[in-house]
């Protein structure tokens, strides 16, 4: 049994991937706490620190003393906390029994490259909206300038326009189309990193 390590905006499920990653798994309540008020591996000093444990899904137990008595269940407190599936909580801690003996695993590293890796693929949905945002606006101004141009110089009948402006509406609905389509890959392949 090791002591917990803190380890910021953990969620439950990418802290029993730590764990299983290092060859263990999330301790359980009963390995945490074996007497039920006891922290195997000590209690964290002046904190309100939460670590998951394996009795169920998004299940926590206090590591802390400062708001509530160490190995206290999340869910004995009225429900399952939030920042346990979306890691907006910062004093989170991963405390992982059995398996090796070997060191905690170095969470933090990951967690950069994970925030990396979302950046990342955060700036490229940015970058593919403002390019098809100027396609829309090179299609647009390729069939509405010259007929306006020619309608406000006398040349261009009002059904000749009403055409065009048909023709730029499909153009705009096939284009929007396409990168609908593109966004929702993008969001498939950003979903499947944080997964």
């Amino acid at each position: 049994m090791t002591t917990a390590v803190l380890n910021k905006n953990l969620t439950w499920d990418r802290s029993k991937q730590l764990c299983e990653s290092q060859g263990k798994k999330l301790c359980t309540t009963a390995e945490a706490c074996p007497d039920g008020k006891t922290l195997n591996g000590g209690v964290i000093a002046g904190v309100d620190g939460w670590a998951p444990v394996g009795d169920m899904p998004n299940e926590w137990i206090q590591v802390g003393n400062l708001v509530h008595a160490p190995c206290t269940k999340h869910s004995v407190l009225g429900s399952p906390p939030l920042w346990g599936t979306d890691g907006s909580y910062e004093n989170t801690y991963l405390k992982c029994c059995g398996g090796s003996t070997a060191s905690q695993p170095q969470p933090m590293a990951d967690q950069k490259k994970t925030e990396t890796r979302a950046w990342g693929l955060s700036i490229g949905i940015i970058i593919l909206l403002v390019i098809c945002s100027l396609i829309i606006l090179s299609i647009v101004a390729y069939f509405a300038i010259p007929p306006l141009f020619l309608y406000f110089a006398g040349k261009a009948s009002s059904s000749l326009i009403k055409k065009n402006f048909e023709v730029i509406g499909n153009n705009i609905k096939n284009t929007t189309s396409r990168i609908t389509d593109g966004l929702k890959s993008a969001s498939s392949a950003f979903n499947s990193l944080n997964s």
